[in-house]
């Protein structure tokens, strides 16, 4: 279905939603192994990827506790040899993204949206996030008039719109 803002369904249908895992938290040499277990009997991860990114070892749907005692010893102290730093940090696209939506433009979209007869809100915020792009980045202030710039655009070239999004 892709990105859905709507969908109909009628009694009987079952809808199912799959997403992908997060990116994770925190330092993976710490997570608690029989988290990592479970999460290998949940088929979330599989065995190898709990040796490989965890460095927990599990042999017959157990931890062999001294493997990954080992295991994690070793890859504390590569860690550490490397100098590891393990912030986590943004790259330069992410970073653009949130100087443009700042929580100000963020709420000004949102305001706009809701406003917006259903079937409208797909697309009028899908413009939004392709025409903002098109703001002089040295024109902005971050308080959400670069978001109603847009959004006069949008109304202008759809006037069925027009009124709610005034």
């Amino acid at each position: 279905m892709g990105n859905t803002d709507v969908v109909t369904v009628a009694p009987g249908d079952i809808i199912r939603i799959a997403s992908s895992g997060a990116g994770g938290w925190g330092d993976p040499l710490e997570r608690d192994p029989e988290r990592v277990l479970t999460d290998v009997r949940c088929d979330f991860i599989s065995v190898e990827a709990a040796k490989t990114k965890y460095k927990v070892v599990i042999r017959n749907d157990e931890i062999s506790a001294d493997e990954t005692d080992t295991l994690r010893q070793e890859a504390r102290k590569e860690n550490v040899s490397r100098n590891r730093n393990d912030a986590f940090g943004f790259n330069p696209y992410r970073r653009d993204f949130e100087a443009m939506w700042t929580p100000a433009n963020y709420a000004a979209l949102m305001d706009a949206i809701w406003r917006l007869p259903v079937d409208w809100r797909f697309f009028v915020k899908h413009q939004v996030f392709s025409r903002i792009k098109l703001v002089d980045s040295n024109s902005r202030l971050g308080d959400g008039s670069e978001v109603m710039a847009v959004l006069r655009d949008i109304a202008e070239e759809y006037p069925d719109i027009a009124q709610s999004l005034r």
